[in-house]
């Protein structure tokens, strides 16, 4: 456990920014309705993230807190970077690297050149066979399988207009 505490410190600093990015938006919301809607504080859009953000930033001081017992910043920070180097190097983390890059050319490439159907289906069908997921039957199989089903759930059923 102790191995992981550095964890626990990165974890704590990274919801301290995202509780006080929370916060400040939800603050900004809040004065935004004031302006344009006359709302009170109470009956703002911003009232809900910023109880979110505050139980954020309380949580997570705790666990920074409690990260700080074991060992100084320092020690944290050098027992981070080691770690992010091993991270770095697996074959878990290029794996996971090429599987978003391959979803960004899915959504900005694919998507907008292509219906959803066929963009769905070829990004369905290259994903699987690079994760060796199956036969390449059973890849084409699902993979039609998979965007015909919500495609009739979302068009057919919810009059969801699919891009």
């Amino acid at each position: 456990m102790k191995e992981q505490k550095h964890v626990n410190f990165v974890s704590a600093v990274i919801f301290i920014i995202l509780a006080i990015y929370v916060l400040v938006n939800s603050v900004l919301y809040s004065q935004d309705a004031a302006d344009r809607f006359n709302l009170a504080f109470h009956n703002s859009p911003g009232l809900f993230p910023l109880m979110v953000g505050t139980g954020l930033l309380i949580a997570s001081v705790i666990l920074l807190i409690q990260s700080l017992r074991d060992a100084s910043v320092k020690e944290h920070i050098s027992k981070a970077v080691e770690g992010g180097v091993s991270f770095v190097k697996s074959p878990t983390s290029k794996r996971a690297a090429i599987g978003i890059a391959w979803m960004a050319v899915y959504v900005f490439a694919l998507l907008p050149q292509l219906s959803f159907v066929v963009g769905t289906i070829i990004y369905l069908i290259v994903f699987m066979l690079y994760l060796r997921a199956t036969s390449l039957i059973n890849i084409v199989l699902i993979s039609c399988v998979t965007v015909g089903v919500t495609y009739l759930v979302f068009q057919g059923l919810f009059s969801v207009i699919l891009p």
